[in-house]
């Protein structure tokens, strides 16, 4: 949660990063009329009050939310009311798809994939 008027009036906050994990921001930033870009993690919206942002900025600033999302976002108050919602890139781990055969591990905190005898990374590439 983001509680009531937690930036209250921070006329030099111009990027915002909503994590995915917040579930309450009514009203955290009143009068912050000098956002320009709002970095949505939120994958299910829920409805915020008219008062959670400064009115200008429903027309002037970006709202990027996740891949996949923006009907959702264009659906709920006051979310709605931005006039320019986008959606963040897919990264290339969601677009990855892994044979049910092949052997997963992390090694040194990276993951890999093994299979027919070859190791590759994340991205696709062998590993050597």
């Amino acid at each position: 949660s983001i509680e009531d008027n937690a930036f209250n009036n921070c006329s030099a906050l111009a990027t915002i990063t909503i994590p995915s994990t917040v579930t309450t921001l009514d009203n955290a930033f009143i009068r912050c009329s000098a956002i320009t870009k709002i970095i949505s993690k939120i994958q299910v919206p829920s409805a915020i009050t008219y008062d959670t942002f400064y009115p200008t900025v429903y027309s002037s600033a970006t709202l990027e939310v996740p891949a996949g999302t923006k009907n959702a976002y264009s659906e709920v108050d006051c979310w709605r009311r931005f006039e320019t919602i986008v959606e963040s890139k897919a990264t290339q781990m969601e677009n990855i798809v892994v044979e049910t055969n092949a052997v997963k591990r992390i090694v040194n905190g990276q993951l890999v994939i093994e299979r027919d005898g070859r190791v590759f990374n994340a991205s696709g590439a062998e590993v050597k």
